[in-house]
């Protein structure tokens, strides 16, 4: 009997192929079901929220290769469904929102082919419990994104979708190579008999292996050059799965692979704080120079994921911050992005100086998008209000204070950019071009006010998601 982790997997996984086929005649139809199929996903998920809120651990086994002891696990923990719900939702809304952005004459079966794959790499990803098999998913997330990217993207997407590709193999490669190290020494696969069996203070090398492979994905300079072109040329339903999803693989790799097998040097610890503070503050700095809408949300990526860094090296509250940020930050940033592309959509351009009084004419898309851009502005009593406290009150703890102002000022410059991006988009004269705008149509509609709830629930009630993820 297929349980609830395998079937999530597998749905998108086996109905691709018939997506496709259905895509090269039905196109609306293709996107609509593959959103349908992303959701049975979630819910076969959330069936198992209850247990594990309650402490429990849920593992499915299942033999693979017997003969060097391998199994193909899924496990769904207080760390690694939290994070698969939000890609899989958040996956799903993409794909809805993908039915009103593709033009007509835009090949739909081969894209929802290509999303559902990457939605699956990433949700197997999370729930693997053996390291080859976090290997291979990882390897099915980054090949159909890659063709994403290139397929359907904007500016010169193949060049930017081979720069993206040859980033995530330099990332692949360092994860394997670490993977290996630690199967010669260990004899296994599987995490749980590593984080018995393995000498947590003499892995150096693996550390480094897998921090670089994790750094990568998180795109913490100087290995963030990727990042900017991917999730701003990436179609835009695209673009709110790599921003709000896919960058979250390299914090779950930290804590459940580099802290939950070996240890931090207490130097690493303090340098990658000082790293993660920096990073913050130059990913604010260069978001305030963009008047590109998407460029401006790819580097308020960047900024985030140096808080989220920074949340996880000081431990106990801050980690526990950092968590909860991964999920306001995808919640936020995907609604963001999707924003973006029922303006992009409806208004034919990017570039926020050219618009303006947008307010009344979509009001949908202005009150979700003001209302996620106030949430990663630490803005009361909405969600990443309560985690990123939870970060600033894990550096006052661990005596981090110099990185800790840096956070807080990096956090100003947060509200700056996106109180001038709300303001430029939203308020002001309305450029005669748009006087006859209308709201974006419900596949963009829908998805925005969905994910709007969260925002606001999980501020007023934090411990709703606490209580999960701790």
């Amino acid at each position: 009997m297929i349980s609830n982790l395998l079937a999530s997997v597998l749905l998108p996984i086996i109905l691709s192929l018939p997506i496709y086929l259905i895509g090269r005649q039905k196109k609306k139809l293709a996107g609509i079901l593959s959103f349908l199929i992303l959701i049975v996903s979630g819910i076969l998920l959330l069936i198992e929220i209850p247990f594990i809120s309650n402490g429990q651990v849920i593992i499915e086994r299942y033999s693979w290769v017997e003969s060097i002891g391998l199994s193909f696990n899924f496990l769904a923990d207080n760390l690694s469904l939290p994070i698969a719900l939000v890609i899989v939702f958040l996956s799903g809304f993409a794909a809805l929102a993908s039915v009103a952005y593709l033009g007509r004459k835009q090949e739909h079966g081969v894209y929802y082919f290509f999303l559902l794959l990457f939605a699956a790499g990433m949700l197997g990803l999370i729930l693997a419990t053996n390291l080859l098999q976090f290997y291979i998913f990882w390897e099915m997330m980054v090949i159909p994104s890659f063709f994403l990217i290139g397929g359907w993207g904007h500016g010169k997407p193949w060049r930017i979708a081979i720069k993206y590709f040859l980033w995530m193999r330099v990332g692949g490669l360092c994860l394997l190579f670490g993977i290996l190290w630690l199967y010669t020494l260990t004899g296994s696969f599987d995490i749980n008999i590593i984080q018995q069996v393995v000498v947590k203070n003499n892995l150096t090398w693996v550390i480094l292996l897998f921090m670089i492979a994790f750094l990568v994905k998180m795109a913490i300079p100087p290995l963030h050059n990727w990042l900017p072109d991917a999730h701003s040329e990436a179609p835009t339903p695209i673009s709110a799965v790599l921003s709000g999803a896919m960058i979250n693989i390299g914090v779950y790799g930290i804590v459940r692979l580099v802290l939950g097998i070996v240890s931090l040097p207490t130097d690493w610890v303090f340098w990658l704080s000082g790293l993660a503070a920096i990073t913050m503050f130059y990913g604010a700095i260069l978001a305030l120079l963009q008047t590109d809408i998407k460029r401006l949300l790819a580097f308020s990526s960047i900024s985030q994921m140096g808080l989220i860094l920074f949340g996880i090296m000081v431990a106990h509250m801050g980690l526990a911050g950092a968590l909860f940020h991964v999920i306001n930050h995808a919640i936020c940033k995907g609604l963001l992005f999707l924003g973006a592309g029922a303006l992009v959509y409806r208004l034919g351009t990017r570039d926020m100086t050219k618009m303006g009084g947008l307010f009344r004419r979509m009001p949908f898309t202005a009150i979700s998008m003001i209302l996620a851009a106030l949430s990663l502005s630490a803005t009361p009593p909405l969600s990443a209000f309560v985690s990123e406290l939870m970060i600033v009150g894990g550096g006052m703890e661990a005596g981090y204070l110099v990185f800790t102002t840096i956070i807080l000022i990096s956090s100003i410059l947060t509200a700056g950019y996106f109180l001038w991006m709300t303001y430029k988009i939203f308020f002001g004269k309305l450029p005669n071009q748009f006087t006859q705008v209308k709201e974006a149509p419900l596949a963009f509609i829908i998805p925005l006010i969905i994910l709007s709830i969260p925002i606001i629930v999980f501020g007023i009630w934090p411990e709703l998601m606490l209580k999960v993820i701790s």
